[in-house]
């Protein structure tokens, strides 16, 4: 027969009361574990206990004697634990423990819910007062002595992000400090310190030089190359490029940061130019590739951040002085990662741009689309002779093409088919 409890006036069952509460379980201590661990807090000889629960009883698995420091017996305990739920109980410092709940993946639901109501059991047994704190762990990794370390730290302190993140701006403004000391010993005439007086003060004072800068009456993108200048071994380098001796020449701010190096000059295969390229730090190159010169601009995710500024604000100034070396430089490349330079990568790169159709031509051959001069029905801009870009059926994106309110032409670049 079923039994079913009434509830009568707001009476409830004391029993019922109790089965729908949680609490602690009534296991019992070892008589081993209980002398063991009396003994050990007086003493402080020992630096664990692992303690388990089977047919339902605290046993004693494992007692690491105190050998060494802290950090080293707490590396022990990972190994000791296992991959079975237990209880790490371990001694700090003298008659000062702390618990830790080890539920490691893959322990039964049931197993956890004995674990967590008898943890309190266990404590009163072998006394409350000798346990100072608590830490719950459900990986091995979270056993390490790096993680307890962690949980000492107060609750307003860095977390590993912010840590890396006031890294990176205490950087900055060393480097930032250090560009308007530059300044400052430039405006007086000397070099200072730590070199680059040059560079840095014509940075500061806004000098664009090199192919990033501006034209005359033209709008200034905010970027400002800095003038590097060439040392003896650059030039000697880039004249025999030149003269066909090499095709491959490295260039490379000096330990000073006052002025450029080459150390290789070679004449080296595609195949083998990305085992010629740096991992480490910023790099030039000057690469013959299909009668171009190549103008390569290595800078590797890796790289230390001063480093990368010097090198992106200089890397004009070094086009502009190697053609007053004779080697007026084509196409440039950015790479981050030696290995994306291959055959294909070159190729692609110096492939012509493909070419939109136009109604205007008359024929259907390519031909390069013209920019507006005018509008026409539905938006869409006219060419230079009156006539619709791209036809009555042109892709919406012409009418984009118009002209703007500052009479400046605007250019739409159109992926080609296929392109995501």
């Amino acid at each position: 027969a079923r039994r079913v409890c009434v509830c009568i006036s707001g009476y409830i069952p004391e029993r019922s009361k109790q089965s729908s509460m949680s609490c602690a379980t009534a296991i019992p201590v070892d008589a081993e574990l209980s002398n063991n661990f009396r003994s050990a807090a007086s003493s402080g000889s020992t630096r664990f206990f692992i303690v388990r629960i089977r047919d339902e009883v605290c046993y004693q698995d494992h007692m690491e004697p105190a050998t060494g420091s802290l950090g080293s017996d707490w590396a022990k305990i990972a190994g000791a634990a296992g991959t079975q739920a237990a209880y790490v109980l371990v001694c700090t410092e003298p008659k000062h423990w702390i618990t830790i709940t080890y539920v490691p993946p893959g322990t039964k639901i049931k197993d956890k819910m004995v674990y967590a109501a008898t943890k309190s059991t266990l404590l009163k047994e072998l006394g409350f007062q000798y346990f100072v704190d608590e830490m719950h762990a459900n990986d091995p990794n979270e056993l390490s002595f790096e993680n307890y370390q962690g949980t000492l730290k107060p609750s307003n302190a860095f977390s590993a992000s912010e840590i890396a993140a006031q890294s990176v701006h205490d950087e900055e403004e060393e480097e930032r400090k250090w560009r308007i000391e530059q300044a400052r010993n430039r405006g007086r005439g000397g070099m200072g310190g730590r070199g680059a007086g040059n560079a840095v003060a014509s940075a500061a004072r806004g000098r664009n030089l090199g192919v990033n800068s501006p034209k005359a009456g033209s709008r200034s993108s905010g970027f400002h190359s800095v003038s590097i200048p060439f040392s003896q071994a650059v030039r000697d380098n880039l004249a025999k490029y030149s003269r066909g001796e090499v095709n491959l020449v490295e260039i490379a701010v000096n330990a000073k940061k006052d002025g450029m190096e080459s150390n290789m000059a070679e004449t080296v295969s595609v195949p083998s130019l990305s085992t010629k390229i740096t991992d480490t730090e910023p790099r030039y190159y000057v690469y013959k590739y299909r009668g171009q010169n190549l103008f390569l601009y290595c800078c590797p995710g890796k790289a230390p951040r001063p480093l990368r500024m010097v090198y992106s604000t200089a890397k004009g100034s070094v086009a502009e002085q190697a053609q007053s070396c004779g080697v007026t430089l084509g196409k440039s490349l950015e790479i981050s990662d030696r290995a994306d330079v291959n055959e294909a990568y070159l190729s692609d790169a110096l492939a012509p741009a493909r070419p939109s159709y136009s109604a205007s031509s008359g024929s259907s051959s390519p031909s390069w689309t013209q920019r507006g001069r005018g509008r026409g029905r539905g938006g869409r801009p006219l060419s230079g002779s009156g006539e619709l870009v791209g036809g009555e059926n042109a892709h919406p994106i012409y009418s984009m093409m118009g002209r703007g309110s500052n009479r400046a032409s605007k250019k739409i670049v159109l992926p080609p088919k296929g392109a995501w």
